[in-house]
């Protein structure tokens, strides 16, 4: 089904706009406002990016997205293979910065690079200003890439070979681009509006014209969307969205489970359902998938640690247990020998049992402390009895 002109228009004042009544910017980050990995280039909605850093640095997110493009009929081929992956990672740093790079294609695999800069966090004192930031995708990676990054599949192939000298070369390494996000919430609900301008992947066709794209492109260069996330439970949300990423219109739902996400879009709304003939990648709607993992660096190097020292803990609680076993056998020897000592009224006897009433009394002594040191060790642990 496609969108009529004027419903595309009415799509876009509503993506922009919200009612003021009952909204309050949000001047802190919550759980609800952590945005999760887009199919291609770090967080974001679905393709586009958003004005958000996480405010906890450390912060990094890995995903796998898949999108359905079926059996290619063209050559190269994805690997025969009904789905084209896109790897990416990004980490973001002191509530500022995000840094990642994304693999494309499942088989001749090329990597390029993405980053992202907030100038400004939006704040509680000043609700009507969003937050914004600048960024670049695609650094690093081949001019021939389109905005499906399949590394190995492109429009252009659905060119005729006659045509397609010259053609294809999008000019989007680098891909830049500036963004605005505003968050409004509603008691456990959040919305954020999106929009920005960007050159290269976001609006250079390569000269394909409608074979890169047929309909879907509000203005050259501009992009759009809106996201709505609403708590599961307390370590799980669920967030709805809707964009224009300068060429399609796009939908989808993702899940965030403690650390993992998983979502599920649909692309190229607007243009033809089911797959053309000649598979040219463009203009026909499109299922795609997401698995992603959220984590922190600092909680990881910190939970090695914690690892690492009770692996050390435990041995040394084992050293203890041995010795404290060890010298309770070393007591017992000392108690026999004194039995047979206190039978003899002799001098040299009552000089013996003086100087096992002493080893015996540092080995009680080296015992409580062993004893102690394992009820620090390990808390809770019955303390031998000591004779």
């Amino acid at each position: 089904m496609r969108l009529s002109p004027c419903l595309r228009r009415a799509l876009a004042i509503a993506l922009l706009t919200a009612p003021a009544a009952a909204v309050r910017a949000q001047d802190e980050p919550t759980q609800l406002s952590a945005y999760t990995p887009t199919l291609t280039f770090g967080t974001g909605l679905i393709n586009i990016p958003v004005a958000w850093v996480s405010p906890e640095h450390g912060d990094i997110w890995a995903a796998v997205s898949a999108r359905g493009q079926n059996q290619g009929t063209l050559s190269p081929r994805p690997n025969g293979s009904i789905w084209d992956l896109t790897l990416t990672a990004d980490a973001h740093f002191w509530g500022r910065v995000s840094l990642g790079a994304s693999v494309y294609g499942t088989t001749n695999q090329q990597v390029g690079a993405h980053a992202a800069l907030l100038l400004y966090r939006q704040q509680a004192e000043m609700r009507w200003l969003p937050s914004l930031a600048v960024g670049v995708r695609n650094l690093g990676a081949s001019a021939r890439q389109d905005r499906y990054v399949t590394g190995v599949k492109r429009v252009v192939d659905a060119l005729p070979a006659s045509q397609q000298a010259a053609k294809g070369i999008i000019n989007g390494n680098p891909s830049v681009y500036g963004v605005a996000t505003k968050e409004f919430t509603w008691d456990k609900l959040s919305l954020g509006l999106t929009a920005g301008y960007g050159t290269g992947l976001f609006k250079n066709n390569g000269g394909m014209d409608s074979v890169y794209n047929k309909s879907g492109t509000l203005s050259p260069g501009v992009f759009l969307g809106a996201r709505m996330a609403m708590p599961l439970s307390k370590t799980s949300a669920m967030s709805l969205m809707v964009e224009n990423d300068g060429w399609d219109w796009n939908a989808g739902v993702s899940i965030t489970a403690g650390h993992v996400i998983v979502g599920l879009m649909a692309t190229e709304l607007e243009e033809t359902k089911g797959i053309p003939a000649n598979e040219p990648l463009a203009n026909w709607t499109k299922t795609n998938v997401m698995i992603g993992y959220n984590g922190s660096i600092p909680e990881i190097i910190r939970g090695s640690r914690q690892r690492a020292e009770a692996v050390e803990l435990e041995l040394e609680a084992r050293r203890l247990r041995r010795e404290i076993q060890q010298r309770e056998l070393r007591m017992n020897e000392l108690n026999a020998q004194m039995a047979k000592a206190r039978t003899r009224a002799d001098a040299e006897a009552k000089a013996q049992q003086a100087a096992l009433e002493k080893a015996l009394q540092q080995e009680r002594e080296a015992a409580k402390r062993a004893s102690d040191r394992l009820q620090q060790v390990k808390p809770g642990t019955k303390p031998p009895e000591i004779f």
